[in-house]
């Protein structure tokens, strides 16, 4: 009897003891949850600060350039006549106008072909001008497209719609030439963008 009440009683040690023991297992399971969940919102609200910060930037930056544009466009006007200088203003109107930058194969040749010129002279006419890669013109032109959509609050768009839209043969391109250039993915763009409207508008 002696050893039975003994055993009964190290067994009922040994259940308090397991019980303290998941207890404590809960307890701390359930911190590190609230701290994982604390933790991810502070990298949530940083990254949305650092995309908003980005946003900012870019379109400083796009006001800029677009200051600077009109500025080239009076020197060129203040030329003399120059092949070189007409050849790009048709190229311009070309990207501007008809937007030929959309066609998901435009390249080289296609614009030599529009201008009855031929691809060495596009290419030079173009870093003259420009001082950039008829490729990187290209993007240049679909990216300042892009963002005027995603800037535009009625227009909602979605992303591979855009992606097609603006010329790209896939999406995944469309993201990678958008966040070299931005910094951020374009529906953060599109977000963080419209949220600087409201502010003005307030």
């Amino acid at each position: 009897r002696y050893f039975q009440r003994k055993n009964i009683f190290l067994r009922h040690r040994a259940v308090v003891a397991y019980g303290c023991l998941f207890s404590g297992l809960h307890d701390i399971c359930n911190t590190f949850t609230q701290v994982a969940e604390r933790y991810n919102v502070l990298i949530f609200r940083k990254k949305n600060n650092m995309y908003h910060q980005l946003v900012t930037q870019h379109q400083q930056y796009l006001a800029r350039e677009s200051k600077l544009k009109e500025e080239k466009l009076q020197v060129r006007h203040d030329m003399k006549d120059d092949k070189e200088k007409e050849l790009f203003e048709k190229i311009e109107t070309l990207m501007d106008s008809q937007k030929v930058f959309m066609d998901k194969g435009m390249s080289l040749d296609k614009i030599s072909q529009l201008c009855n010129s031929n691809r060495s002279y596009i290419s030079k006419v173009i870093n003259r001008f420009c001082g950039m890669s008829f490729t990187n013109y290209v993007n240049d032109k679909r990216m300042k497209e892009a963002i005027r959509i995603l800037s535009d609050p009625s227009d909602d768009m979605p992303m591979k719609a855009l992606s097609d839209r603006i010329g790209y043969n896939t999406i995944s391109t469309f993201y990678r030439v958008f966040i070299n250039e931005t910094g951020c993915p374009p529906s953060k763009y599109r977000d963080e963008v419209l949220k600087l409207g409201r502010k003005s508008t307030v």
